[in-house]
């Protein structure tokens, strides 16, 4: 099962990172977590943002599923 199967079809990169961390029992750096997850090209950003708190929006992302399952076939692991 891939993670991104735990998480609704529009995300931000908090919830993807929250639910890493909530799996991986650790705690990642924000921007570096979402510089990597961005560099492997396995997230489409989309037009569309959220206002996470009154003061702050979120941008939403979609699985790339097509650049996932190019990238598990070379046998790719996500680490960090």
């Amino acid at each position: 099962m891939a993670i991104f199967e735990l998480l609704p079809e529009k995300f931000t990169m908090k919830q993807l990172q929250n639910l890493y961390e909530a799996i991986l029992d650790v705690r990642f750096d924000r921007a570096n977590f979402a510089k990597k997850m961005l560099h492997f090209n396995i997230l489409r950003q989309l037009d569309e943002k959220v206002w996470t708190t009154p003061k702050r929006e979120a941008l939403l992302y979609c699985f790339n599923k097509e650049s996932y399952t190019e990238l598990k076939h070379k046998r790719f692991r996500l680490e960090f």
